[in-house]
C-alpha cells in the first residue's frame, strides 16, 4: 500500500518513519522542493 504525506513538517516524518518500518511505501510532497538531507529515511 502507499501512503502519501502533504508537507514535511515532523509530525509527518515521524508518521512516515513509522509507516516505512512497517512495510508501506512512502510519498512525501513539500513546498520547498526535493527534499534535503536532514530528513531522509534512513
Amino acid at each position: 500500500m502507499k501512503i502519501g504525506t502533504i508537507g514535511a513538517g515532523n509530525i509527518a516524518q515521524a508518521f512516515v518513519r513509522h509507516a516505512a518500518k512497517a512495510g508501506f511505501e512512502i510519498v512525501i510532497s513539500s513546498k520547498s522542493g526535493p527534499p534535503s538531507p536532514s530528513w531522509r529515511l534512513p
